[in-house]
């Protein structure tokens, strides 16, 4: 907690030396790099949860999903039926009737098949599929790929703000 801290305080110093050498710095896009910089040190599990949960409330929202008796959400359960829970992860499988070919991962557990892939796999091939997006939730990659996005955000601000002086 205490490198957080010291964290906060160097991002908070550099933020006010940086406003105060320049009047007309854009302070709002200053105080957003700063933010952002933060949220890439600091990002918790459970702030990725949290936002994985919240898209894929959207994601599932903008697509079809495929109901419990449907032929596609059957063979998914069948596959991985008894891995619903896995080192400690609680998964979310269910599968988008679209042609697309492609399935993804989100920080909170949930798993997207397309129904497009489905279609062009062996279960043996769906099951590698399916181990490869756990894999990326257990590792925990989207969180990593989280930090890096604020990180680059911070960046590119850091940038701009640059570029405005």
């Amino acid at each position: 907690m205490k490198f957080y801290r010291f964290v906060f305080l160097m991002v908070t110093l550099a933020f006010c030396l940086l406003v105060a050498a320049c009047e007309d710095t854009n302070i709002q896009l200053a105080a957003e790099a700063g933010m952002d910089a933060v949220k890439a040190i600091t990002l918790s599990s459970k702030a990725v949860a949290s936002l994985s949960e919240q898209s894929a409330r959207y994601s599932d929202g903008q697509n079809e999903v495929a109901s419990a008796g449907n032929s596609y959400a059957k063979r998914l359960l069948g596959l991985v039926g008894e891995h619903l829970l896995e080192d400690g992860v609680e998964f979310n499988f269910k599968v988008y009737l679209d042609p697309t070919i492609n399935a993804f991962a989100m920080g909170d557990g949930t798993i997207r098949i397309y129904s497009g892939l489905m279609d062009i796999l062996s279960d043996d091939e769906l099951l590698f599929v399916i181990g490869h997006e756990m894999g990326h939730v257990v590792k925990q990659h989207i969180r990593k790929k989280m930090r890096l996005a604020y990180a680059g955000s911070a960046i590119r601000m850091k940038g701009r703000l640059q570029f405005l002086l």
